[in-house]
This record gives structure tokens, sequence and C-alpha cells, in this order.
């Protein structure tokens, strides 16, 4: 093993924050491209929550995946990228918003968000090992 990738194994929490930055910046970008879209193309309301849910699946997916390579550990690596990901979306949703969602909402947001961390960090972390 190399001096770097030593390094990196020693500073797991680091490839954890790392996944959490990518994983919103990758959320916002999705936001940007589906708001183009729904103006360029007409697209209806009723697209935009199931899109919003593929992209917050996709952006935990590249948030993991940053985290994992970067020397997280599959599982819980991707337990903590999930629910920090959820929960700063959650956060920025009711400062944006000047409300809370109902708490119910958020522990299922939750819920999925860090099962999601889970079974992609585990898939990811057997995947970079071959």
């Amino acid at each position: 093993m190399n001096a770097a990738a030593k390094k990196r194994q020693d500073q797991p929490w680091l490839g954890i924050v790392e996944g959490i930055v990518f994983a919103a910046v990758a959320s916002i970008a999705g936001i940007l491209l589906l708001a183009l879209a729904v103006k360029l193309f007409g697209l209806s309301d009723g697209v935009i929550p199931p899109a919003n849910q593929i992209l917050k699946i996709a952006s935990i997916l590249i948030g993991v995946f940053c985290a994992v390579r970067r020397g997280a550990r599959g599982l819980t690596g991707g337990a903590i990228v999930g629910a920090a990901y959820i929960a700063l979306g959650a956060g920025i949703y009711m400062l944006a918003d000047g409300g809370f969602a109902p708490v119910e909402v958020l522990l299922a947001e939750l819920g999925i968000g860090t099962a999601t961390g889970v079974v992609s960090g585990i898939l990811i972390a057997n995947l970079l090992k071959k």
C-alpha cells in the first residue's frame, strides 16, 4: 500500500465529508437541470416529485462513491453520507420555506436516505475491491 492510500485510510471522515459535499453539489446540478427541462419542455408539475426522488438517490450514490473511494467503510460511510445528505436537505428546505415538514415525512426521508447509503456503500465497497 502506498503512502497516499494509507493516508486516505487513516482519515475516512475526510472521505465522508467529501461525499456529503459531492452529493449536495450533484443535487444542486440535478435540480437546475430539472428546472431547465421543466421550462424548456413544458413538463407538468407531476413530473417533479418522482424526478426529485430519483435525484436524491443518484446524489447519495455519487456521495457514497466519493466517500468509499477516499477510504470510508461501505456500510458506515454510506449510512452517514445518506443520513447527512437528507438532514442537510431538510435543513435547507426548512430555512427556505420558513416552516417544518411533517415529522413523518422527515423520518421517512431519513430512513430512505440512510438505507440507500447503506446499500450503495456495501455494493460500491465490494465493487471497488475488485
